[in-house]
């Protein structure tokens, strides 16, 4: 299995088209491609922001993993 997150850097004066836009032209026809099981807009939440600050004191670093089921 793969797990896909892409971030977006929506305009702010945009957001409601860029939403529209997702849920009605760009998810149906991606939700048609072979193996995919979902295609999820997410919003980062204001608590998460919040608490950026503090989590970047703590680690040293973030790691990105891509997985493939081989069995």
């Amino acid at each position: 299995m793969i797990e896909r997150h892409v971030t977006f850097n929506v305009l702010p004066d945009r957001t409601v088209d860029f939403e529209r836009f997702f849920v009605e032209a760009y998810r149906p026809p991606v939700l048609g491609m072979p193996g995919l099981i979902e295609c999820t807009l997410l919003r980062e939440s204001e608590v998460h922001q919040g608490l950026q600050p503090a989590l970047v004191e703590l680690h040293a670093g973030m790691e990105i993993t891509a997985y493939t089921k081989v069995a």
